[in-house]
């Protein structure tokens, strides 16, 4: 049977040695004895790109240029792992930050929570209706100093504050070199009245007694300087 010309799997052969001249008588004996040292190459079947050249260049690598390249990987890892570090470090330092931020957000909260219900108290203080005055000083009794010159008597009415001296700006004024300038005031607290020296140069006096302060009782005798008065309660 025919076979296709070049068909897969059909390799030619191609002796390299010239073929001994042999007799015919031995032809067939020495056909399958070829010599070892005959050289023969395989060649690929026409018209089959498939197979490539029988010999290939194998590269020769660079050792040297490899462990420098990876000593380079390494200290570029290195300096990467560095940084990463450093930028760890600053976020815990931010977020250390921003925890202390936090309490003193809290802290003023605290603070306008406090301010706002001192404030809110203080509104309902105000809202609340004032308390019923007190009684005025007219309700109570009316006291008096009370000076005699001979057969005449001359009444000052005591108010809630009443200043004696010498200058016409006094509430009792008295025309004598012996009284100061402002010699003395008596002030009314409720049911009390009390009688202070105001660094008189002469001195303030109650039943013969130089005061500096002194709560009065009715009949007692107040001396500003060599002027004196009778301390009076004229009730209502």
């Amino acid at each position: 049977m025919p076979t296709e010309p070049n068909a897969p799997g059909r390799v030619d052969l191609e002796c390299t040695a010239e073929m001994p001249t042999l007799p015919a008588s031995n032809a067939a004996a020495h056909a399958d004895g070829l010599a070892a040292t005959d050289s023969w190459r395989i060649l690929p079947p026409l018209g089959d790109e498939r197979i490539g050249p029988a010999e290939q260049t194998i590269p020769e690598y660079d050792r040297g240029g490899l462990e420098r390249q990876l000593s380079e990987l390494v200290q570029q890892l290195s300096a990467r792992d560095g940084r990463l570090a450093a930028l760890e470090s600053q976020l815990s330092q931010r977020d250390g930050q921003l925890k202390d931020l936090e309490g003193q957000l809290e802290a003023l909260r605290a603070q306008l929570l406090q301010a706002r219900t001192q404030l809110e108290q203080l509104q309902a203080r105000n809202a609340t209706p004032p308390a019923a005055p007190a009684r005025p000083d007219e309700a109570l009794p009316k006291r008096l100093l009370v000076r005699t010159e001979g057969a005449n008597g001359i009444v000052h009415v005591l108010t809630r504050r009443t200043t004696v001296g010498r200058t016409p700006d006094n509430d009792l004024r008295v025309e004598a070199d012996f009284v100061s300038r402002h010699h003395a005031v008596l002030l009314l607290a409720g049911s009390d009245t009390v009688v202070e020296d105001l660094h008189s140069t002469n001195g303030t006096f109650v039943n013969g007694e130089a005061v500096t302060r002194r709560t009065l009782r009715e009949g007692d005798l107040v001396g500003f300087g060599k002027l004196q008065y009778r301390f009076v309660i004229k009730p209502d």
